[in-house]
């Protein structure tokens, strides 16, 4: 167990642009040495495109996002592995420079605030579908898939993953600065591993022992479900709704001995 005095980071101000994961990078899973992820160089937009990119391979291959929603967590090893790599660079970036949350409040208004700022995003979606693009398709190989598929999915993939890397950031913020007030130097393989299973299941207490194998999957299949659920006629957007009331709770609920117990060589967990 790592402890160290506390200390009060500068972090990023609420209207700072750089609200993201820019210059984070990352691995997809397998041991690393702490820090060295975040210094890849990529930027949150070339992470969320390459997370997107695959993701929209799969819409494209299943006949749409509904096709890939009924899926669940099936999703190619490709997907996963971007997805991974991105949550990583979320971690890396929250411990090198966490966002300025330190209460659940704060962590709660910077998510709301971020999520209407993106409130257009659905109507640029339905205007897309209801154009000339219904009339239209797309060849992949030897298919043809309508162009609206291609155009929908893509747009609404592509707002709902930057959300989602949106929302992992304050969240991790919110967590490194509770556990620095506490004393404990969290590593990324732990922010990760507490983040996503909080994103996942706010109710549950998070395994850090043990974390759950699937969590990547899961991650991105919540995604694709948001995504659809903007587009898709009759998806139910109860089964895909954020909620960001329970994360920040659930991060304030957090065990901070129990976290400092585990500071030390627990793996991330990711597929």
């Amino acid at each position: 167990m790592r402890r160290r005095r506390r200390r009060r980071p500068g972090g990023t101000g609420p209207g700072d642009a750089t609200d993201g994961v820019a210059d984070a990078g990352g691995s997809s899973g397998g041991p690393e040495a702490e820090g060295t992820g975040a210094e890849v160089g990529a930027t949150r937009e070339g992470q969320v495109d390459a997370v997107v990119a695959e993701l929209g391979r799969a819409a494209v291959d299943a006949g749409g996002l509904r096709g890939l929603v009924r899926r669940g967590g099936r999703l190619p090893d490709a997907a996963r592995a971007r997805g991974a790599a991105l949550v990583d660079a979320v971690a890396h970036r929250v411990v090198r420079d966490p966002l300025d949350v330190r209460t659940a409040d704060e962590a709660l208004a910077r998510i709301e605030a971020a999520r209407r700022r993106s409130g257009t995003g659905r109507s640029v979606v339905s205007y897309l579908a209801g154009r000339r693009l219904v009339r239209r398709s797309v060849a992949f190989g030897s298919r043809r898939v309508p162009a609206v598929v291609v155009v929908t999915s893509a747009t609404a993939l592509a707002s709902s993953v930057a959300a989602g890397a949106r929302e992992l950031h304050v969240l991790g913020s919110q967590l490194v600065h509770r556990a620095r007030a506490h004393g404990v130097e969290v590593s990324p393989r732990l922010v990760r591993v507490v983040l996503v299973q909080v994103y996942l299941r706010p109710e549950a207490r998070p395994d850090l022992a043990r974390p759950p194998r699937w969590l990547t999957s899961r991650l991105l299949a919540a995604w694709v479900r948001r995504a659809a659920a903007g587009v898709v006629p009759f998806m139910p957007d109860a089964i895909a709704a954020p909620r960001p009331h329970d994360w920040v709770r659930a991060i304030d609920r957090l065990d901070l001995d129990e976290l400092a117990r585990h500071v030390d060589g627990t793996d991330a967990g990711a597929e």
